[in-house]
């Protein structure tokens, strides 16, 4: 498995065990145009956006990865909670140091992307470096 694989599942995992979430948990779609909400409240979807390198060349090189939780909430003024989901995820991920991680998981920012027939789209951004072993990967 890869290390964003990793990654992803990892982070999954945490929100699954210890978010204690009212929404749902998955892996961002791959199909996004052909994804249906199943769960009566929301999802939080978790993807891989890309990666920043730093120290290339040298023993300590570093990749900053970055996450998105798309988080998608029907009726958000309907269900009592709906932002709280967020904030449960922001609490949890704060602290937490994925597999393959050299350090916690930063929050950079939360954004409303927007609402389409009462389900409400906001964005949390996160980032987390993982210390890349240039031993190990040189060909």
């Amino acid at each position: 498995m890869s290390t964003i694989d990793d990654l992803e599942d990892s982070i999954i995992a945490k929100l699954k065990k210890d978010a204690g979430l009212k929404i749902a948990v998955e892996k961002f779609p791959s199909r996004v145009s052909r994804y249906k909400l199943q769960h009566p409240v929301g999802v939080v979807l978790v993807a891989y956006s890309g990666s920043k390198f730093n120290g290339f060349g040298s023993s300590q090189e570093i990749r900053q990865a970055d996450i998105v939780l798309t988080f998608l909430l029907r009726d958000l003024r309907e269900h009592e909670r709906s932002y709280d989901n967020m904030e449960l995820c922001l609490d949890t991920l704060r602290r937490f140091k994925p597999k393959g991680a050299s350090g916690v998981m930063m929050a950079e920012r939360e954004v409303f992307v927007g609402e389409t027939e009462g389900v409400w789209q906001y964005d949390q951004p996160w980032s987390v470096n993982i210390l890349i072993d240039a031993e190990k990967s040189a060909c």
